[in-house]
């Protein structure tokens, strides 16, 4: 009798574990390869099929993270494209923007590219750079701006003080006492 159990239970063991792993394959079998996706779109977006560009362009960015930088700037590229053929130059600068911050130094190819899209791009390309200058600029000026902590130098624990931590500057302030008592 406890060997009927044993059979029962192992055979229904067997056969949910057979039942999850084909769902496990056919969930896999659904989803589509970052590089397939991106292959899928450049023939869509060439066929002029623009709706399944859309929809494509919908699935990637539901996990645009997990493609390589070259695949993220095709989908960038694409989606620029699809907006700013319906009109919104906005949309399309914003994918730009988002593609120049992979790669600052990328350029649209001006022989297939329509002379409109090309001048958003530069223009886009144009405020990316000067942004990028400016935080270059900022973190520079922060650099060489550090306060020298000379507070230090006449007195322990008066920078920390200064600084804000009140416990390590009241600490090394009290050390500095000391030592000089």
């Amino acid at each position: 009798m406890n060997t009927t159990k044993f059979s029962v239970y192992s055979v229904s063991l067997l056969g949910f574990l057979l039942w999850v792993g084909t769902l496990l394959f056919a969930q896999e079998d659904h989803q589509v390869k970052p590089a397939d996706l991106v292959k899928q779109l450049t023939e869509a977006y060439k066929q002029f099929d623009y709706e399944r560009s859309a929809e494509l362009l919908n699935i990637a960015f539901r996990s645009i993270d997990n493609f390589p930088p070259a695949d993220k700037i095709e989908i960038y590229r694409y989606a620029a494209f699809i907006a700013f053929q319906q009109g919104n130059a906005a949309l399309a600068s914003n994918h730009f923007w988002h593609l120049l911050e992979i790669d600052p130094t990328y350029s649209l190819d001006p022989v297939e590219t329509p002379p409109k899209l090309l001048t958003l791009f530069q223009k886009t390309k144009i405020e990316y750079l000067e942004d990028l200058n400016r935080r270059i600029q900022v973190l520079q000026a922060q650099a060489v701006h550090q306060e020298v902590p000379w507070r230090s130098f006449l007195f322990p624990g008066w920078e920390q003080w200064h600084r804000g931590y009140r416990t390590r500057g009241a600490l090394l302030g009290a050390v500095g006492i000391v030592t000089l008592g």
